[in-house]
């Protein structure tokens, strides 16, 4: 090959690779532009997300409103509040001097439901919330005025649909739930006609106590349940009520209880799995149940217990 012929080859070589990249550019640009318009087009769909969408999906919204309960023997009131167009949820505490205010917020770049709160006795608390089981689980982390830190997890379980149950627990080294709660609490939610009675109406009516026995059981929860009278462990629980029991012995207080008759349903938790099954006994558990004229406070002790 003469010299020109190897020039005009070399220009000509040159010119098809200039081609080639000129292709492969546009190639990678025609990617890069798709790319963007589909994160474009899929933008607007996650920018008109918000929380009120994402708990009425999880089917949690039926929690919103003021709910109230006793736990040993003082009233606790819950309140959670829609704020900002369903944005955030605002959330209340108010359990004799102590008080805790937070916010629940969805983070949609994360896909994450967080919430942060405070009291006024100086701690703080930050958490996540998911679903699981049907159940609302909050995962935890509230520090004290001194640094101490506390981690654990609340589960949220509706009884029905004016009732729910929280059980707080801890969680282990490697972030598991421990099966048995630190405590329970089961609130009801406040009708109007609470509200017009005013904040002590919970305390109005009358108590249901009394001493459980039971040998082998130590550390289990125990649940009780007043249903209107005949009833099964499966009706509607008009009160509830836990205990845990230390050693052999475990003392439990129901408040607030109308007049009226009732049928009392109660079963240890022996398989630690109250959790999911809800204020329901299950094959292994213990059950005692007897039926109570309420016309004002009463007592009753067990020791005779059935296996379910």
């Amino acid at each position: 090959m003469d010299s020109r012929a190897w020039v005009r080859s070399r220009a000509c070589n040159r010119r098809n690779l200039k081609r080639k990249g000129t292709k492969m550019n546009r190639i990678r640009t025609y990617i890069a532009a798709a790319v963007l318009l589909f994160a474009l087009l899929l933008m607007p769909a996650t920018a008109q997300m918000k929380l009120g969408d994402v708990i009425a999906d999880a089917g949690c919204d039926w929690a919103i409103g003021k709910w109230v309960g006793v736990i040993e023997g003082e009233k606790i009131e819950l309140e959670w509040k829609w704020a900002l167009d369903k944005h955030v949820i605002l959330s209340n505490i108010k359990m004799g001097d102590y008080q805790s205010s937070g916010m629940i917020m969805y983070v949609t770049s994360r896909d994450e439901v967080v919430e942060m709160s405070a009291d006024n006795e100086g701690a703080t608390q930050t958490g996540k919330w998911r679903i699981e089981d049907n159940n609302a689980v909050l995962r935890f982390e509230k520090t004290d005025v001194r640094g101490q830190i506390e981690k654990g997890e609340a589960v949220l379980s509706k009884l029905n649909a004016e009732t729910l149950k929280i059980a707080v627990c801890e969680v282990d080294i490697n972030g598991k739930r421990e099966t048995e709660p630190l405590w329970t609490l089961t609130l009801t939610r406040q009708s109007d006609k609470d509200k017009s009675l005013g904040a002590d109406s919970i305390a109005q009516g009358y108590t249901l106590s009394g001493n459980l026995l039971k040998d082998g059981v130590n550390g289990r929860s125990v649940h009780l349940k007043l249903v209107s009278q005949g009833g099964t462990p499966a009706d509607e629980a008009l009160y509830m009520a836990s205990a845990v029991f230390n050693s052999n012995k475990a003392s439990y207080t129901v408040n607030g209880i109308k007049k009226g008759k009732y049928t009392v349903w109660m079963f240890i938790d022996s398989n630690g799995n109250s959790g999911q099954t809800g204020p329901m006994p299950d094959a292994g558990d213990y059950v005692a149940t007897f039926d109570v004229d309420i016309a004002g406070d009463a007592s009753r002790d067990i020791e005779t217990w059935l296996g379910f």
